[in-house]
């Protein structure tokens, strides 16, 4: 064999070796499956060293369809991977929805930018609407990762069991927790502009759990009081919780000093509660109430009290003394409208002894 042909085998060997021990491999499958449906997967770079491997298995960036849908256009990317919805947009994936005037699908680094429109007046409208499960909040503008589940919202309000949290910056951490940045928490109805809530500069909020703060003021009508917390925190489950019921404190001119309304409430299922109560006098008078509601949606609710007490006033052996054992028992039950609407049930019971309101008053009248 010639020295050029052996030569020119050489160089070739060599070159092939280099090129198998350095290869990567990056592949991009989009596979339409109906109108505004896609299903996209990509595969991670692959380094090989000295050794090749026989198979790549393929890792989807989405573990579900994508369904996407506009109600004025739908503009694509050249190379498919980029996706820009205008008017009412609106993207739906597992638990999770989102719309709003704009939105902007990249599935690229598979995110979604998400924003409102603005008016000639320049007010905002169709603002993003986040969902997910049961959660929902509006806001400004969302920028959100659909792997991570992570995101960065923009003038944030949501709702958790009667309070508002609204924020200036927040951080989607994953699907429970939110970092807010200069925020507010207020129980106030009107929440686009409350009339009094606890200004936050910082605060974390846990789904379905509580918002924690740190340092923090009272806000009324708009003005700031010099009314300061090193840190606050509020519950917003929306599960009854048992708990100990921390008595009240006061007098009265018969029975003197006492501690009233303390005990125990037991959340037991979401039929029916219990909730134990007692009082306790510097006269040895002592009373103890039982209570419980409960409630089948479409099919009644009601209440059942029972309390007993023993009433003494003046010293013994005075002819002022008196002692009496009381009682009383109420029961009120209703029948829901949607349980039958061809007929209604309704019941109140009121059974007391006679001097069972006269000791234990309701109110003043």
């Amino acid at each position: 064999m010639k020295p050029v042909n052996i030569l020119f085998i050489i160089i070739l060997f060599v070159f092939s070796v280099f090129v198998s021990t350095n290869s990567t491999a990056v592949e991009y499958h989009l596979s339409p499956r109906a109108a505004n449906t896609i299903l996209f997967s990509s595969q991670d770079s692959v380094k090989t060293d000295t050794v090749q491997t026989d198979s790549i298995k393929k890792k989807p960036l989405f573990s579900d369809i994508v369904k996407y849908g506009a109600q004025d256009s739908i503009i694509n990317s050249i190379d498919g991977k980029i996706v820009h919805l205008y008017g009412k947009a609106k993207i739906q994936y597992l638990s999770t929805e989102l719309t709003a005037a704009y939105i902007r699908l990249n599935f690229k680094d598979e995110t979604a930018l998400a924003k409102g429109a603005q008016d000639s007046t320049g007010k905002f409208y169709d603002n993003p609407i986040f969902k997910d499960g049961s959660q929902k909040f509006d806001c400004k503008e969302l920028k959100y990762n659909y792997r991570t589940q992570k995101g960065i919202v923009k003038d944030i309000i949501t709702e958790d069991n009667g309070g508002f949290v609204q924020g200036e910056r927040t951080k989607k951490l994953d699907s429970n927790v939110y970092c807010v940045k200069h925020g507010w928490y207020t129980t106030c109805d009107e929440h686009d502009h409350p009339h009094f809530y606890i200004q936050m500069r910082r605060a974390k909020m846990i789904k379905d759990d509580k918002v924690i703060s740190g340092f923090s003021n009272l806000v009324i009508e708009g003005v700031p009081l010099p009314l300061f917390i090193p840190f606050g925190f509020f519950p917003i489950t929306k599960k009854g919780s048992s708990g100990i019921i921390i008595p009240s404190y006061g007098e009265e001119k018969m029975r003197g000093f006492n501690l009233k309304r303390g005990g125990y409430y037991f959340s037991i299922n979401d039929y029916f509660d219990l909730t134990l109560l007692g009082d306790i006098y510097a006269n040895s008078s002592w009373g103890l109430n039982v209570s419980s509601t409960y409630k089948k949606r479409y099919k009644f609710n009601g209440s059942l009290n029972i309390s007993t007490s023993t009433n003494i006033t003046g010293e013994e052996g005075l002819p002022d003394y008196s002692k009496s054992k009381d009682y009383s028992i109420r029961w009120t039950h209703s029948q829901d409208p949607k349980a039958n609407p061809y007929s209604t049930f309704s019941a109140s019971v009121d059974i007391s002894s006679s001097k069972n309101d006269y000791y234990n008053y309701k109110n003043l009248n």
